[in-house]
């Protein structure tokens, strides 16, 4: 993934988003087509930063 930086969580936070999640999906397409299916997801907390992996800990998943 080309280097982007962080997922900006100010400003105008939905066009930051479109553009981080195409970057993304360009990227797993690529990279991850026979990985894990977690590998996805942990590669996306890792690409998003340190305030997305704070915020991903406050979140409640169906069937926890």
């Amino acid at each position: 993934m080309a280097e982007s930086g962080p997922l900006i969580f100010n400003g105008n936070v939905a066009e930051s988003w479109r553009r981080f999640v195409q970057k993304y999906e360009v990227f797993i397409a690529a990279a991850c087509s026979t990985k894990a299916k977690k590998t996805p997801a942990y590669i996306l907390l890792n690409l998003a930063g340190g305030e997305a992996i704070e915020r991903e800990k406050s979140f409640t998943y169906e069937g926890e």
